[in-house]
Order: C-alpha cells, then structure tokens, then sequence
C-alpha cells in the first residue's frame, strides 16, 4: 500500500477507541485484521483502496470471513467443552 492510502489507518483506529468507545479487546481486533489485510495489499501490489474492489480483493475479503467465523466456532466449541 502507499503510504497515503495508510494515512487514515491510525486515525480510523483512534475513531474507534475515542468516538466509538469500542473495548480494547475488540480495538485489538480491528488492528490485527487491518495488518493482516494490509499485508495481503502488499504481496498482490494493491496500492490504493480504490482497487479493494476488484474481484481477487472480494474472494480475499469472503475467505477472511470464512476463517473468521470457523475460529469464532472453535472458540466457541473450546469454551462450553469445560
């Protein structure tokens, strides 16, 4: 990503601890998600947000949510199994 898409990130971030009042927990969230989606910008040379809506950026996002959700179940599992 170039550094001027990247600009807002700390921002949005602030907006979600500070206007949000989000809880820490779910800050952390939001930050690791957007590091890990930002990696995946820069090993498929997405330089602008512009371009997120292309269709590898879709099928990205979708498999994002599917892992999501399967570790939502497993915690889920994890957590009434004791």
């Amino acid at each position: 990503m170039h550094e001027s898409a990247l600009e807002w990130v700390p921002r949005f971030l602030s907006h979600l601890a500070v206007e949000r009042r989000l809880s820490p927990h779910t800050d952390a969230n939001y930050k690791r998600d957007l590091e890990r989606f930002i990696a995946h910008c820069d090993r498929n040379a997405v330089t602008t947000w512009e371009r997120l809506d292309s269709p590898p950026e879709k099928s990205h996002r979708d498999t994002e949510t599917q892992r999501t959700e399967r570790e939502r179940q497993q915690r889920k599992r994890t957590s009434t199994s004791t």
